[in-house]
């Protein structure tokens, strides 16, 4: 069996594996278990889960090249998507991006290095911001220890 037979066979296979393993069970009121959490897959989740280790990519390979290529369409961008592994990866490159030059290209000015007033969301000096209104909304909200937020 050549390998690409060998890779649709086990793949289909997975998916009977998911149709049998995984059916939804009718619900005893009182014997069912109630998890807190569920996850949320189907059979071509499972499909694609093998499909992509049976490449050995266990951490970022061509699905995630796929995902970042055709997740901008669907926010009317033309910069490219970046896939992190997690929330605090996610808020650090949004954070970090509001320093990027590309900034001009969405008519942003970019924050600038040493410039605290950005940090707090004070307005500059024409008495606009220059930043989306969510993060300056989010940035007024400082602490009244930052006293050069409320000259």
């Amino acid at each position: 069996m050549t390998p690409t037979a060998l890779r649709e066979q086990i793949v289909s296979q997975s998916k009977e594996f998911f149709a049998a393993q995984h059916a939804p069970k009718a619900f005893v009121p009182g014997q069912s278990y109630i998890p807190v959490t569920t996850k949320v897959m189907d059979a071509d989740d499972m499909a694609a889960l093998i499909d992509a280790s049976l490449d050995l990519w266990l951490t970022a390979g061509r699905y995630s090249k796929q995902f970042e290529a055709t997740i901008p369409k669907y926010f009317n961008r033309s910069t490219t998507g970046l896939l992190v592994n997690s929330g605090s990866s996610a808020n650090l490159v949004a954070v970090s991006s509001l320093g990027s030059r590309l900034m001009k290209q969405f008519k942003m000015q970019p924050l600038e290095k040493g410039r605290d007033h950005h940090r707090c969301g004070r307005l500059s000096d024409d008495g606009e911001s220059h930043h989306p209104k969510w993060l300056v909304a989010r940035f007024r909200r400082c602490r009244p220890h930052h006293s050069q937020c409320h000259t």
